[in-house]
């Protein structure tokens, strides 16, 4: 799997204006220099794990809105927005049918899993 650089620059980016920052406050929230700020939000330099924490840390983002992880152009992530989504307006009964069902599907091999599903 590997990751898409551009794209996690994108979100880191636009995450960054929807919060109102210049790129300039942000890097210096996270310790970082403007330019390599600028290089990894147009994907010319690659991130590292700490920095891209402290990113998200600061503009209020989880990990998975940042590095959108696919495989084979599917997200592997279901985001707790989703989960609640989803789960909000569910009986008990619901909902416990629904950890159970995902529990079973935990149980597959993930890349197995989404081969498989993309033949049918």
């Amino acid at each position: 799997m590997q990751i898409n650089y551009k794209k996690v620059g994108g979100k880191i980016k636009e995450a960054r204006k929807k919060q109102g920052y210049t790129q300039e406050t942000l890097a210096e929230i996270i310790d970082l220099s403007a330019s390599h700020l600028s290089h990894v939000e147009s994907g010319i330099a690659k991130i590292s794990l700490p920095t891209i924490v402290a990113i998200a840390k600061t503009l209020n983002v989880s990990l998975d809105d940042l590095l959108s992880l696919e495989i084979d152009n599917q997200s592997i992530y279901l985001t707790l927005k989703e989960l609640d989504r989803i789960f909000k307006n569910c009986t008990v009964k619901e909902k416990n049918l629904l950890i159970h069902n995902l529990n079973i599907l935990k149980q597959y091999d993930l890349k197995e899993y989404i081969r498989k599903s993309q033949e049918v």
